[in-house]
């Protein structure tokens, strides 16, 4: 199954993650969790890349819905293509 963007979602930032041994289950292949995991270390690179670093202490971004479309299974050892698209950026929103 291949999933499309949608045509207003544009590649703002993408990095190379390698998949750790760790990140396997009892299956053999990447468990469910740690897909999220990837998406959180993307997000944290774009928002250093684009001098927006989290602030425990201060105002931020704020994550309000996070889901994940299982295309394919993903093995050990092995590297992960991680892009982050973003839309246009609205008033107090940007979707991911």
């Amino acid at each position: 199954m291949r999933f499309d963007l949608p045509d207003d979602k544009k590649l703002a930032f993408e990095m190379v993650i390698p998949i750790r041994w760790g990140d396997m289950d009892a299956m053999g292949h990447v468990n469910n969790a740690s897909y999220f995991r990837y998406l959180e270390s993307l997000r944290i690179e774009w928002f250093r890349h684009i001098g927006c670093l989290p602030d425990p202490g201060g105002i931020g971004p704020v994550i309000i819905n996070a889901f994940c479309s299982f295309i394919r299974q993903l093995e050990y050892p092995g590297d992960v293509l991680a892009r982050h698209d973003t839309e246009a950026m609205r008033r107090s929103t940007v979707e991911t």
